[in-house]
């Protein structure tokens, strides 16, 4: 258990350290897309009144 938490947290820094160096991973890109899907999605809803959904 202490392992395992021990490897994530590895982890999670070595992908900070990248981050902040600039490098970015294809997770992390995914992942950004995601999100910036979901904030135009939202933007697009307040607009239109409906959920993109249910169209």
């Amino acid at each position: 258990m202490a392992q395992e938490h021990y490897t994530i947290e590895l982890q999670r820094e070595r992908q900070e350290r990248q981050w902040a160096s600039g490098v970015w991973t294809e997770d992390m890109m995914k992942e950004q897309k995601a999100m910036w899907d979901n904030i135009e999605r939202g933007k697009r809803h307040k607009v239109t009144g409906q959920d993109s959904e249910h169209v």
